[in-house]
């Protein structure tokens, strides 16, 4: 039995490229913009700041992981 991927897994095709991004989303009636682009790479960027060495630390003790080696 197969389980669907939800986010996408090993057995889904990754796109290359922007160009197919686009494509894909266009095929599904999605318009992007590169204004839109450009909100979404600052709001992936502020995201990505909040995610300090201390966060993740503190994650994974929360979640009972060890803490990391290196």
């Amino acid at each position: 039995m197969t389980r669907p991927a939800i986010l996408g897994g090993v057995n889904q095709p990754r796109p290359g490229s922007d160009a197919d991004v686009s494509a894909l989303l266009d095929a599904a009636g999605i318009t992007i913009t590169e204004d839109g682009k450009a909100r979404a790479r600052q709001r992936l960027a502020e995201a990505h700041a909040r995610w300090t060495p201390e966060r993740w630390t503190r994650l994974r003790e929360q979640i009972g992981l060890p803490p990391r080696t290196a």
